[in-house]
């Protein structure tokens, strides 16, 4: 799925706009919402949309799949919120570090390597995110979401990275979900949100 979203991504859209970030409940409160999302890819299963967020200038993408029954989906969702797993399941993910906090709420980094042949400096994410089961009261519920703290945050971390990552860029903002919620007929629908100004 988040290699369909990465596609989705190239399609024309919006310039990445300046590094004036929404505030981040509003910005999931509009991915929230159901109206405003266009259709842009379906293939294998999964349908990409693409919305507009007020005050940004780079578009959230939403990608949506439904699982068989066969599919654990709390094993799924364990590995979602398994921060040091990100690091094999994302291709040009160097690292994948816990800051503080968890098994609920917590904070961590994330370095994106530069990709090869390409003089791009690497990119990194400091972030904060909160895990919750039951979402409105309905059993297997679950949803993570995420969202970067503030640049002028956790400053030693900044500092930590940039030491060991010569030239690394912090994105001015990432916000996003990851939702299992299960189906009467036993499937599990997993809806996967992002908003992300590159730098």
């Amino acid at each position: 799925m988040l290699a369909m979203l990465a596609t989705a991504a190239l399609c024309p859209s919006a310039a990445a706009g300046d590094a004036e970030a929404v505030g981040a409940a509003a910005v999931h409160a509009a991915m929230d919402a159901e109206d405003g999302w266009t259709r842009v890819l379906q293939r294998d299963g999964v349908t990409v949309s693409r919305k507009a967020i007020p005050g940004l200038e780079v578009d959230a993408f939403k990608g949506t799949k439904t699982l068989d029954p066969d599919v654990d989906a709390a094993l799924m969702f364990s590995i979602i919120c398994d921060v040091s797993a990100h690091k094999r399941l994302s291709p040009g993910l160097v690292e994948s570090s816990m800051v503080e906090g968890g098994p609920v709420d917590l904070t961590y980094y994330q370095v994106m390597g530069s990709p090869p042949l390409l003089p791009v400096a690497p990119r990194y994410w400091l972030i904060t995110a909160d895990m919750e089961d039951g979402v409105g009261g309905e059993a297997g519920h679950k949803r993570r979401r995420w969202s970067s703290l503030p640049l002028d945050q956790l400053p030693e971390v900044h500092a930590r990275i940039q030491a060991e990552y010569a030239g690394a860029v912090p994105l001015p903002f990432t916000h996003g979900v990851w939702e299992l919620d299960p189906e009467p007929d036993g499937t599990t629908t997993v809806r996967y949100y992002q908003v992300s100004h590159p730098g």
